[in-house]
């Protein structure tokens, strides 16, 4: 779904948005459950929003007006409740764009349609707008009285998704249930760090004993406990000038090995992947896997793969791993599949995801939210997967 920005900037009125040049007002609120009337029946599968404090002209040249809330989020959520039925769930919230205060009334998925007045609606002056009964739902940038086909198509949208809605299910591959116990690694040392130390070691050597040879330094280094396993790729003897440059690259925080990397994306996480199940007496058609993994500090999602660099015959790259869009505050996935017979389940997406976990989320839970859209369903289904993050393991 696009950004608040992106709908101000690049989109025009329909049946997920509406753009008005100030907030509603007592003379004219009656308008507002027209709007939110229309909104909530449009034929449309995501959140829907009005948009205050913009105008845009034909031409798409936009015009922007400071809006300050006179009503808060309570009394809007109040007063729609009041008149339509069954309820809706509103947001009502300020929003800084361009360096303007605008209002976002956000009308949150409607799945119940059809929508319907409960309570005579009037302007302030006493006339009628609405009655009992009344249903219009959006098309286009236009709010329409529905008729019997209208009624017929919210009708079977909403048999359609009931079919579905208690009988598709997510889980992960690893449990088979939706929720999964992750652990940080016992001791996090990132190969760079251990590598440094042994480039102190050798440097307070050479500069010790600057006349030694290569044979002297080592046995120099064998006092010294030095781990021989840390090897340096590309150094001339002990050379003291690349050791020093090297030393400088890697006191950089932001400084990272290919060891590092490797370390980071590929021990440091585990496989993770997702069954979807299809327990309806129908096939879903056309199927997109949607996953929102939120940022957080202590959560790591490789954004790829990485080969093993100490063992260039070992590679770790796997094509088609998916696709990850990082955004500021979550990463978003998708997964393809053209379809999900009932009775089975299907794995989500075609390569594992690789996930890690850090001490800085213990004892915490980190929620996952996941979404199915198919060709047959009315609306997506979302359900909500966990991570719990345990004490350290052994690694």
């Amino acid at each position: 779904m696009a950004t608040i920005e992106e709908l101000i900037s690049y989109h025009n009125e329909g049946e997920y948005v509406d753009f008005k040049r100030e907030e509603y007002n007592e003379s004219n609120k009656a308008n507002l459950i027209k709007d939110v009337l229309a909104f909530a029946n449009a034929d449309y599968d995501k959140d829907r929003y009005i948009i205050m404090g913009v105008y845009k002209t034909r031409d798409g040249d936009i015009e922007l007006f400071e809006t300050i809330a006179k009503y808060d989020s309570a009394n809007i959520q109040q007063y729609i409740q009041a008149h339509i039925e069954p309820n809706l769930k509103i947001d009502y919230t300020p929003f800084n764009y361009e360096g303007k205060n605008l209002l976002i009334l956000t009308i949150k998925s409607p799945n119940e349609q059809p929508y319907m007045i409960k309570k005579q609606v009037k302007f302030k002056g006493g006339a009628v707008l609405l009655n009992i009964g009344d249903c219009y739902y959006r098309n286009g940038s236009f709010n329409i009285r529905a008729e019997r086909k209208d009624f017929d198509r919210m009708y079977s949208k909403k048999t359609i998704l009931n079919e579905f809605e208690n009988n598709i299910y997510v889980e992960f591959q690893n449990t088979k249930t939706n929720e999964i116990i992750l652990h940080p690694p016992k001791s996090f040392q990132l190969p760079s760090f251990k590598l440094k130390k042994q480039i102190d070691a050798i440097i307070n050597i050479r500069k010790r004993y600057p006349t030694a040879n290569f044979n002297e330094t080592e046995k120099l280094l064998t006092i010294e406990n030095f781990d021989f396993n840390f090897r340096l790729n590309g150094y001339d003897g002990y050379n003291l000038k690349f050791l020093e440059e090297l030393k400088s690259e890697l006191d950089d925080d932001n400084y990272r090995t290919e060891e590092d990397l490797y370390y980071i994306n590929e021990i440091c996480t585990q496989d993770i992947n997702f069954w979807i199940g299809n327990k309806a007496t129908s096939y879903l058609k056309n199927v997109t896997f949607e996953l929102r993994i939120p940022k957080l500090k202590g959560l790591h999602l490789s954004t790829k793969r990485y080969s093993n660099p100490i063992n260039s015959k070992k590679n770790h790259t796997v094509e088609n791993y998916p696709y990850i869009n990082e955004g500021d505050n979550i990463y978003h996935i998708f997964s393809d599949l053209p379809s999900i017979p009932h009775n089975l389940r299907t794995q989500a997406i075609n390569n594992h995801l690789k996930i890690g976990v850090f001490e800085e989320l213990i004892s915490q839970t980190v929620s996952l939210d996941v979404y199915v859209h198919a060709e047959n369903l009315p609306n997506p289904i979302k359900q909500i997967l966990n991570i719990k993050i345990a004490h350290n393991s052994q690694l």
